[in-house]
């Protein structure tokens, strides 16, 4: 079940210079550095906006290269956040079909920082929150919805998930049992089962099987004596970085405030990859 932010709005930007239209603001021009004190800077971009829409915008890059927008929903109850990584099942090694989804659900077993198994979705349901996940062929999303006055911790738990998830053997191999509960559900799924036959139709990276199950995930490269959680932690070292990472936040709070979280937050996130390709 996914989380929903409040009221849908669609954010477009673009690299126009032009100001003649009075919906277009340039981040950039209202402010050169952030004025509540942290090192992010504005994104040369302009967003768009209709002239309806009383919610306010800016775009950040944060000192590790990490693109970001905040929200301020003046009439929101509850806040939201999302992280979307450049990193999906065309990124699976051919030996380990359905990995980038296994490591979607590693990420929330537990954090260095926050290292109970399970803590990010049980904090979160104990402020009125919720979360979920899903990966794609080039990207991989985390999002969560809570109470808005615990909105900074909550995205400071979902930085830990994604920068420094804790990726314990023990804990890998219960939760294959929860991917390939996922799988089976899938099966029983007349749309699951046509969009796995249109790839194979078609040819590599498309045809791969992205959900992956107990026999891809774990029964498989144990009998080639391969460890999946050391492939988890590489694929996780090698793909999840600032680079690659974009994340929005949207909350009742000054655009001063969620920038303030924000950038505290996901400095943590590594700037390239730790280990190369």
């Amino acid at each position: 079940m996914h989380a929903t932010p409040l009221r849908p709005f669609r954010l477009s930007v673009s690299s126009s210079s032009s100001l003649a239209n009075p919906k277009l603001i340039r981040s950039d021009e209202r402010r050169e550095r952030s004025s509540c004190g942290t090192s992010a800077t504005m994104d040369p971009v302009v967003t768009r906006k209709s002239a309806c829409d009383r919610r306010n915008y800016r775009t950040l890059k944060l000192p590790n290269g990490l693109r970001a927008v905040v929200v301020q929903d003046q009439e929101a109850i509850f806040a939201a956040g999302c992280v979307n990584v450049q990193a999906g099942y065309f990124d699976d090694p051919p030996d380990l079909m359905g990995l980038s989804h296994f490591l979607e659900h590693a990420c929330h077993l537990g954090s260095e920082k926050y290292p109970e198994e399970g803590i990010y979705k049980k904090w979160l349901a104990e402020h009125g929150g919720a979360s979920n996940a899903s990966t794609g062929m080039i990207h991989t999303q985390f999002h969560f919805t809570v109470h808005n006055s615990r909105i900074a911790g909550a995205l400071d738990r979902l930085a830990q998930c994604t920068a420094a998830p804790l990726i314990k053997a023990d804990r890998v191999e219960r939760e294959v049992n929860n991917v390939h509960a996922e799988f089976s559900r899938n099966t029983n799924s007349d749309e699951r089962r046509l969009s796995q036959l249109r790839r194979a139709l078609g040819n590599r990276p498309y045809s791969k099987f992205s959900t992956g199950n107990i026999t891809t995930l774990w029964d498989d490269p144990k009998s080639r004596n391969r460890s999946v959680p050391e492939a988890l932690q590489a694929h996780w070292a090698h793909l999840y970085n600032a680079s690659a990472a974009t994340v929005s936040v949207v909350g009742p709070q000054s655009l001063d405030d969620l920038e303030k979280w924000l950038t505290e937050a996901f400095t943590s996130l590594s700037p390239a990859p730790r280990i190369p390709a």
